[in-house]
């Protein structure tokens, strides 16, 4: 799950670098045409390249890992508490019993 996470925050730098580029290039972008044409109201769609639409299908493919593995984590964090009470259970049980015991077997021959 660590790995996942660093992973993650790996590419959502670059993603964050790679957005900035574009937001840079969009203005100069839009600075060029502005100059050119300064009756166009026309609003510019941003176009995403090949390779920030990959890194954008890492990011959910990594950030799925990260639900599935932690989800299998509290999980098992789940089931570990449900083992420990049981466990703690006998042993109050193996205390008490024993308790028993020794009350039917040595308190009966002191008293």
């Amino acid at each position: 799950m660590n790995y996942i996470k660093v992973e993650i925050d790996k590419l959502k730098i670059r993603l964050d670098r790679k957005e900035e580029e574009r937001r840079n290039q969009n203005k100069q972008l839009k600075n060029e045409l502005a100059m050119d044409d300064d009756d166009n109201d026309v609003q510019k769609e941003e176009i995403i390249d090949e390779e920030e639409l990959i890194m954008l299908r890492e990011m959910k493919d990594l950030k799925r890992d990260y639900r599935d593995t932690f989800s299998r984590l509290k999980a098992s964090k789940q089931d570990f508490n449900n083992y420990q009470d049981n466990i703690d259970q006998a042993k109050q049980q193996l205390i008490h019993l024993f308790e028993v015991w020794y009350a039917d077997n040595f308190e009966s021959a002191i008293g």
